[in-house]
């Protein structure tokens, strides 16, 4: 028969061992982190949307920056503006249309203004009211896009029609 031999006292973990503990240890962190995760995680079309719609207006704010350089500082007519920038290759076709837009309404208006002014309070550009019950998206002249609630926007946008339309 063969002798017992004794328990040893320094053995080492296993590589399983080791790997199982990691995996615990990094489960462990990922759901105490998860709380802390930004909102893009938990809505991830609504963010991917609310993206593109920003992409798109700075897209069209460049667009209408370089035809407005082009053009003794003047934008194109409010009422041609996309037509103008489309022929003129500054802008595609499918950027003139906001992601929540239902193809029948128009999605973007320029905005009265007096020509490239960098003003930073200006309004070059906004989304249609409409499309959001939130606010309305809203590009300024000096390329800045944000959300505004309905009535801050309305207050603007009044304020700037009063202004004097000559330069």
């Amino acid at each position: 028969m063969q002798a017992e031999q004794p328990p040893r006292t320094n053995q080492t973990p296993t590589a399983i061992q080791r790997f199982a503990v990691f995996v615990m240890i990094a489960l462990g962190v990922a759901v105490a982190a998860l709380p802390f995760l930004p909102p893009i995680t938990r809505h991830p079309h609504q963010h991917y949307q609310f993206h593109r719609r920003t992409t798109q207006m700075r897209s069209i704010c460049q667009g209408l920056l370089i035809y407005a350089e082009n053009h003794r500082d003047q934008f194109p007519d409010q009422n041609e503006w996309q037509d103008v920038l489309v022929s003129a290759g500054l802008i595609e076709t499918d950027i003139a249309n906001s992601p929540l837009s239902n193809g029948e309404d128009t999605s973007y208006f320029l905005a009265p203004n007096r020509g490239n002014s960098m003003n930073s309070t200006e309004l070059m550009l906004y989304e249609n009211p409409k499309h959001d019950p939130k606010g309305v998206l809203v590009a300024f002249m000096d390329g800045r896009v944000e959300m505004v609630d309905h009535e801050v926007f309305e207050r603007m946008l009044a304020d700037q029609l009063a202004q004097d339309p000559q330069p």
